[in-house]
């Protein structure tokens, strides 16, 4: 999957088949279903699913809660606009699956 597919299938009800389950939790977020999204990774205790719970709580402008939750995912709290950082974290997750990628967004 590329990244241009990620962002179309945003368009679609449901979520792409086979796609990690922090994958798709972002997607979620892509769709604008933040309760979803926070109840995917909430108690997702890896370095991606802790990821991306802090940036739900920064979409939220909850930095309280984000900011020690991007220390446990061993980033630092980004300088990048929420839409920049979507798309990291996607393009993060797809290479980590060996997805082709490709930067147009």
């Amino acid at each position: 999957m590329e990244l241009t597919e990620f962002k179309k299938s945003l368009t679609n009800k449901i979520p792409p088949v086979g796609i990690s389950p922090e994958l798709e939790a972002l997607w979620f977020v892509g769709v604008e279903n933040w309760e979803t999204a926070h109840e995917m990774v909430k108690f997702n205790d890896s370095e991606n699913g802790i990821w991306i719970h802090a940036y739900l709580h920064r979409l939220k402008n909850d930095n309280t809660k984000a900011k020690p939750l991007y220390k446990m995912a061993k980033k630092d709290f980004p300088k990048l606009n929420l839409k920049d950082e979507f798309i990291k974290i996607a393009k993060s997750l797809l290479e980590e699956r060996g997805f082709c990628m490709v930067d147009d967004f």
